[in-house]
């Protein structure tokens, strides 16, 4: 019989994602800190895990990363760091206002909303990433069956004084290619 090859993840972004580009390869569940499944990568048979690479390198864990997969989509905001506070402490939001970044929080913004558009919880197998160019804002949503089979990709630009909707207009040619029923098969 041929060897298949196995590829650890908890994700399902991550395993839809993976099945659609490698079909063949057979996805094992694996759990725990990224220590953790570090540790049971070398000691399973397993050919590789798919993990976060900002959280590898946040672990001063560079050199555990093999490659880095610039093909697959992240999560929607993905690395984002968010601050709360009550609503009445005005002197911490002014504070908050000076480190804000406007882009980030807009590139943020415009992945939630595509993510919430599908009504997609963290388990569901779609990926979001906004970025800005050239005063532009560059959309990449994807969306696929948790067995890889399917896929849906959705890429859009638009100015940057006119992007906040993007992420929306990008959930609704989604939901006409059959997104919503991609995202109910990972449940």
């Amino acid at each position: 019989t041929q060897e298949t090859t196995v590829i650890a993840t908890s994700s399902n972004r991550r395993k839809a994602l993976w099945l659609n580009k490698f079909p063949n390869h057979r996805i094992v569940d694996i759990r725990g800190n990224v220590t953790t499944r570090i540790q049971k990568l070398k000691e399973q048979p397993w050919d590789a895990t798919i993990l976060a690479s900002a959280g590898l390198i946040r672990l001063n864990l560079k050199h555990e990363i093999a490659q880095e997969l610039e093909w697959m989509t992240p999560a929607p905001a993905q690395g984002a760091i968010a601050v709360m506070c009550h609503s009445s402490q005005s002197n911490i939001i002014q504070e908050l206002d000076k480190i804000n970044d406007s882009n980030t929080a807009l590139c943020t913004n415009i992945e939630r909303n595509f993510l919430n558009a599908l009504n997609g919880g963290c388990s569901a197998p779609l990926g979001a990433y906004a970025q800005i160019q050239n005063n532009k804002v560059q959309f990449e949503g994807v969306v696929a069956s948790i067995d890889g089979k399917e896929k849906i990709e959705i890429r859009l630009e638009a100015p940057l004084n006119t992007a906040s909707n993007l992420g929306l207009e990008a959930a609704n040619i989604a939901v006409k290619k059959g997104a919503k029923r991609l995202i109910e098969s990972a449940n």
